[in-house]
């Protein structure tokens, strides 16, 4: 099986003549915008996902309930994000405060949340956790170890509104577990009765308890780090009857990267339960490149500008731009070359230093990442059996703070398929 993202935007018509990445060199006639070429190889054009996520957050202001609308409006959040089968949007937070003045031992918070599509629906799943770390840094390099406890959801559904109306179901069992009457006033039985009449096969949530540990040594940008984890929790799922499956679940997974700025390679292994039987193993090996914010600044810089100079030598040769009318002499056509030439040479030295203050912007946050990710993948799960895959990933990131031990660090990363083979 294959799977490859290309653009299906009628903008690709070759009649609409030289495209144009900076939308200031640019008319209407020539071609697509800077977002759509940029998500070439994604499913939906750049400019769709923008104007979808813009449509959806301004319809958060139209929820009048917490019930349908509530789910509806959050839902249309999340599929604006992940529009594309092998789209992922995730953000993290991380808060980490000194015990006793101490820098070098802290007690924080870690909240993970994400969502992803894939051919079996849309997943939405959070964390959060409680923190103890404990680190020594000195100037030549940082060790530092960390432990973490918590609670996780997740739920599979076939949109985003699904996927809350499930995570609105793990909420009423597990308060109708403490006290139905409890449940019964806070929630409502016919709109949840109406849920687990909707869900199929594929659809499930799961909650639960996780707990991990990290530890690592390294100098900024470098390093080696092991992680390990588990969970433990309580999966429901239809039964085809109008009621619920409820299944034990436990995983465990263990992940050691090593990184050497701008690579970064990592291996990981995971195996999940259900209620006690093997169920799915899987074990990957990924290799990402980063890309650094000087060289960004070259490409978006040097892809302006030539993709300008195209355009505007498209014009020339086609009679549009200074061989306009009646005079197409051998001299005009020598006068509208070297004009051509001159303006193009400005230009050359603008757009990239316009290209650098755009990027310096977003370096205030530490950065904008751009990286590509190589992964291979081998499982085996009981429904299905053994399987491979290959699959490259485009991954886009905007961080606050050095590391994720820092007394504050954010970030948000998007994440696009560009293709995937498997057998």
């Amino acid at each position: 099986m294959s799977r490859t993202h290309q653009q299906t935007s009628s903008n690709q018509s070759s009649s609409q003549g030289p495209m144009c990445v900076d939308p200031s060199l640019a008319t209407q006639s020539q071609g697509p915008s800077n977002q759509d070429r940029q998500s070439r190889m994604s499913g939906t054009p750049a400019s769709e996902e923008l104007a979808g996520q813009q449509t959806a957050v301004q319809n958060l202001g139209e929820i009048d309930s917490f019930g349908e609308s509530l789910y509806s409006g959050l839902g249309a959040c999340v599929d604006a994000l992940v529009p594309d089968v092998g789209d992922q949007s995730n953000a993290k937070l991380r808060v980490n405060v000194p015990v006793g003045g101490n820098p070098n031992v802290r007690l924080g918070l870690r909240i993970d949340v994400g969502a992803q599509r894939s051919d079996a629906g849309v997943k939405v799943s959070g964390e959060l956790m409680g923190t103890f770390t404990g680190q020594v840094e000195t100037w030549l390099l940082d060790a530092w170890v960390q432990a973490r406890a918590g609670g996780y959801l997740e739920a599979q559904g076939d949109d985003g509104a699904e996927c809350f109306r499930l995570l609105i179901l793990a909420m009423q069992r597990r308060v109708a577990s403490v006290s139905q009457d409890a449940a019964d006033f806070v929630f409502d039985n016919a709109s949840i009765q109406r849920t687990i009449d909707g869900m199929d096969s594929d659809d499930y949530v799961e909650s639960g308890l996780a707990a991990g540990v990290n530890a690592g040594v390294g100098t900024a940008g470098n390093g080696v780090s092991v992680d390990l984890s588990g969970r433990t929790g309580t999966r429901l799922s239809a039964n085809g009857a109008g009621g619920l499956t409820e299944q034990g679940t436990t995983s465990a997974t263990g992940a050691i990267k090593v990184k050497a700025d701008p690579f970064e390679v990592e291996g990981q292994a995971q195996l999940q339960w259900i209620d006690g039987t093997l169920d799915e193993l899987k074990a990957s090996m990924s290799g990402t490149h980063e890309t650094s914010m000087e060289d960004l600044t070259l490409m978006v810089g040097s892809a302006n500008y030539v993709t300008g100079l195209i355009g505007d030598l498209g014009d020339v040769v086609q009679g549009q731009s200074g061989l306009a009318g009646t005079d197409t002499t051998a001299a005009r056509q020598v006068g509208s070359l070297a004009g051509f030439i001159h303006n193009n040479s400005t230009l050359g030295l603008g757009v990239p230093a316009a290209s650098q203050a755009a990027l310096q912007n977003l370096s205030r946050f530490n950065g904008v990442s751009i990286a590509h990710k190589l992964t291979v993948e081998g499982g085996w799960t009981q429904a299905k059996g053994a399987g491979l895959s290959v699959k490259l990933e485009r991954l886009q990131k905007i961080t606050f703070g050095e590391n994720e031990r820092d007394l504050i660090y954010a970030e948000l990363e998007n994440v696009q398929e560009v293709f995937e083979v498997g057998v």
